[in-house]
């Protein structure tokens, strides 16, 4: 399915663990018990060398950053000025 750069890059970001969330384990050819059998026959399959986990503990903005090249902390109106956060909600249940 065809999908615009910024239609990909908002799927994508809504997979990134916020900070303070950490990832269980990998699954499936990244696990840990197929790192020299399958792997090693996935990669030579598709010609590509080894994932290396450059986004691995940035947040969204970053990681955003990181593959779009725009800061998304810049003000869409006037690209000029900076959005900040003022407020930020916590989910948390009382107990």
């Amino acid at each position: 399915m065809p999908l615009s750069v910024m239609e990909f890059m908002r799927r994508f970001v809504q997979h990134v663990l916020p900070c303070g969330f950490c990832k269980i384990r990998y699954y499936g050819i990244f696990a840990a018990v197929n790192a020299n059998s399958k792997q090693g026959l996935v990669f030579t399959l598709v010609a590509a060398e080894r994932f290396i986990p450059v986004l691995e503990g940035l947040n969204a903005y970053e990681v955003y950053r990181e593959i779009t090249g725009c800061d998304p902390s810049v003000c869409p109106k006037c690209k000029q000025g900076r959005m900040i956060n003022i407020m930020c909600l916590s989910l948390k249940k009382a107990g």
